[in-house]
């Protein structure tokens, strides 16, 4: 969903929600393409467990008021003002601009900077938004479908099975195949 919807739909009615909490200092957010945060100050002298206790409440209610298939409401790790955010963006070289796209880019974000990120000490978690996110679809043909005798059941078992996560094996060699070097 483009910012304007996620404004409308997610981060609006979770700032409404949250807005009269005793101690609350202040309330910004933003919202992108696919991604609104909102971030909820409190003084300094409310306890901060009692904090997070009083927003996961209020984030149980607000959740039904959100449309089913958005997205997830989660509170983040505890944070202070100090260490807030820091945001940085993920570009080609200067003379490489045409060689990744905004899925690359963002492919590289999500799989290899942001990973790298979390090991660092001091670092809680990393939020990516922007660029365009990779997906797979599969859309199926129902007259060939039926012409092979496949079911729609048979393909959901296939995916299924396809997108496992396994741990290590060996690698057999056969000795029909060839390894092509470049």
């Amino acid at each position: 969903m483009g910012a304007t919807d996620i404004e409308r739909l997610i981060t609006f009615p979770i700032e409404l929600a949250n807005s009269n909490i005793p101690g609350l200092h202040e309330i910004r957010s933003f919202s992108r393409f696919g991604l609104s945060l909102v971030t909820i100050v409190f003084e300094d002298n409310i306890d901060v467990y009692w904090a997070r206790q009083q927003v996961a409440e209020r984030l149980n209610q607000v959740k039904d008021e959100i449309p089913n298939g958005i997205g997830n409401i989660s509170l983040a790790p505890v944070t202070t003002g100090l260490g807030e955010i820091y945001q940085y963006t993920v570009r080609a070289k200067e003379g490489y601009e045409k060689k990744y796209t905004a899925m690359e880019l963002r492919t590289i974000q999500d799989w290899m900077v942001r990973r790298q990120l979390l090991g660092v000490k001091g670092v809680a978690d990393v939020s990516s938004f922007g660029g365009k996110l990779k997906q797979y679809e599969i859309a199926v043909k129902p007259n060939v479908l039926q012409s092979h005798n496949i079911t729609i059941n048979e393909i959901f078992d296939a995916l299924e099975k396809n997108n496992q996560n396994t741990g290590g094996d060996y690698i057999e060699k056969r000795t029909n195949c060839f390894i092509y070097q470049k």
